[in-house]
């Protein structure tokens, strides 16, 4: 017997995670069974069973049809005595002429009856009307969870998660009345309006029944039944299955779940499919998805050995696996580590042109606050350029406005030194612009911050972009990964390596992978961080790149610009409330961390 094809996208292309997965405009007969009892299902016609909407079978009266399949039809129905919405799968005469069909649907229907599970659809009634079989069961309307991923691919790991500790909770309850599902899938698992999951469509179900004669077994040994992108060796060998093979499933599900894609969805045949799942290991989510906890990969890997024997022995053991992971407090992340030279160091040397005292003690007082040793306050130019030949200056901050010159003026003057190459400059000026900034000369980073900014605001971006990091104070203190929100906006081709390394190192979780073009129809206001990554080819050569990325995204969030050219990756830019910088420093796990601690709130 041929293996079931399942859904009809079993070999569709993979698509990136951030768009919508097209709905399937075809649905195989294997399809229709799966989606038996979902309320608003694509209606089918009423033709194929005969029934049309104004009848009524027995107590029950048609309201709409569902769908149908190779099993026949469903329909929403009403049922009087109770007063409530139920679904009516209906069994189709010509399959009820078939004994082995019949006693499959029975089979079904008597399984899903012996069970009272919140995670097992629900079963009401069964009965004949004019010689034809059908089954009562409870109405849901949450949709499929194979239609939350055409809405979301891949989901929420810890929707993906709990989906699936759900469904196997409810397996369990099945496999200890002796039920085995042999089809566990996405179509398959069911959703409440509350976003409960149901299994259900157990028509492939293996009963195991010491007392049950064997040759009233309908899937017996050497029989292939299920869905090849989800199916266990042993299935597809046809040999004897126990609850390890919902086991498998439901890891493979898992995956599909977690990143959008099959486990093996490189191949393009049934052939392929069961030679993959007979002979290799499932790849790890991690390396398709960003952000996935690692322990991910594990319990993956272990729900698809290839051996029952190697696999989680229960259905329970998976959920209770699955639970602990939901509910473990998620770690601190260690104090950032201390950098190396060649990337950061810490300022420790400011000098401040403000010739309002207020203004300048203010400045003095925020930047003392972070740490910094020594913060020198000048009201003029000549006051400063004396303090500036005494030693090394780390962040030289000048209002535009002075008693005894401009602040544009004398940072070009001191931009043509030779000791200002690592030297961040700020102007701190409502009247200047960014590239009346730029134009005045090179710096290792340049920030225009507006009079009306606070300086808590300059400091941040000094530690997100400046060779310097901020030593105490609210940007210094470590990240906890849990509570940090990372969009990363690609103008094409894929995430950095290095880049998704750093991501890996910081432990972060709530990564987010948009394109350029799906960033324009998504709202970045969630996001703390949001890194533009621009690749060779549609790199801006004027630095008012950083400005225009600030019209694309005005919200609270930090705003990076990256450079990507071949392994390299850099930061050029980064805004945030009207403060913009202008840098060139590479982009490695200590800058993504200082990144991420300035875009807190």
């Amino acid at each position: 017997m041929r293996p079931e094809t399942g859904n009809s996208d079993s070999h569709e292309p993979e698509r990136p995670s951030t768009k919508r997965m097209a709905s399937p405009t075809s649905a195989t007969a294997a399809d229709m069974d799966a989606r038996t009892i979902i309320e608003g299902t694509t209606a089918a016609n009423d033709a194929d069973t005969g029934f049309t909407l104004s009848d009524t079978i027995g107590k029950y009266e048609i309201r709409a049809q569902l769908g149908s399949g190779g099993m026949g039809a469903v329909y929403r129905a009403f049922d009087p005595m109770i007063e409530r919405e139920v679904a009516l799968k209906i069994l189709s005469q010509d399959i009820a002429n078939s004994e082995v069909a019949l006693q499959r649907f029975l089979g079904e229907a008597r399984a899903i009856g012996r069970l009272n599970h919140p995670h097992v659809v629900s079963i009401y009634d069964i009965g004949t009307w004019n010689g034809q079989y059908y089954l009562v069961m409870e109405l849901l309307s949450g949709g499929s969870v194979a239609d939350k991923l055409r809405q979301q691919s891949p989901l929420p790991w810890q929707d993906a998660c709990r989906i699936i500790s759900e469904a196997a909770k409810g397996l369990a309850a099945a496999h200890a009345t002796g039920i085995i599902h042999r089809d566990i899938k996405p179509e398959n698992l069911m959703l409440t309006r509350d976003g409960i999951v149901k299994v259900v469509d157990f028509g492939l179900s293996k009963l195991i029944d010491a007392s049950q004669d064997s040759q009233q077994s309908i899937t017996r040994v050497g029989q292939i039944l299920g869905t090849p992108q989800y199916m266990s060796p042993e299935q597809f060998e046809a040999t004897e299955t126990d609850a390890r093979t919902d086991v498998y499933s439901l890891g493979a599900t898992l995956f599909r779940l977690l990143t959008g894609q099959y486990p093996f969805g490189q191949c393009s045949s049934v052939v392929q499919v069961m030679t993959a799942h007979l002979t290799k290991a499932p790849p790890a989510p991690t390396q398709s998805v960003i952000g996935l906890p690692p322990i991910c990969d594990q319990i993956v890997a272990r729900a698809m050995a290839k051996k029952p024997e190697d696999r989680y022995q229960s259905a329970a053991a998976l959920a209770q696996e699955l639970d602990a992971l939901l509910h473990r407090p998620l770690p601190m992340a260690p104090p950032t580590p201390v950098p190396s030279e060649q990337t950061l160091r810490t300022l420790q040397n400011v000098v401040i042109i403000e010739p309002s005292k207020l203004q300048g003690t203010i400045l003095k007082s925020a930047f003392s606050q972070a740490g910094v040793s020594t913060v020198q306050l000048c009201t003029g130019l000549e006051a400063a350029r004396k303090t500036l030949t005494q030693a090394p200056t780390d962040l030289l901050l000048t209002a535009m406005q002075l008693p005894d010159g401009s602040g544009l003026e004398f940072i070009r003057e001191f931009l043509h030194t030779d000791n200002s190459s690592q030297t961040t400059v700020v102007l701190n000026s409502s009247a200047s612009t960014l590239a009346e900034l730029t134009n005045a000369g090179e710096s290792a980073c340049l920030i225009l911050a507006p009079k009306k900014v606070r300086p808590e605001e300059i400091i941040r971006i000094t530690h997100a972009a400046s060779p310097c990091a901020i030593h105490a104070g609210p940007p210094a203190q470590p990240l906890n990964p849990a509570t940090l929100r990372l969009q990363i906006i690609l103008d094409s081709g894929r995430i950095p390596e290095s880049l998704a390394d750093s991501i890996r190192d910081l432990q972060l979780l709530d990564v987010e992978v948009l394109t350029a073009t799906d960033s324009h129809s998504t709202s970045n206001a969630t996001a703390d961080l949001i890194l533009l990554v621009q690749s060779a080819s549609s790199r801006s050569e004027s630095p008012d790149a950083a400005a225009l990325a600030r019209q694309r995204h005005a919200s609270q969030s930090l705003c990076a610009l990256l450079d990507s050219t071949g392994k390299q990756l850099r930061l050029r830019a980064v805004h945030r409330n009207d403060v913009i910088a202008i840098c060139n420093q590479p982009l490695d796990s200590h800058r993504l961390a200082c990144l991420l601690q300035a875009a807190r709130p």
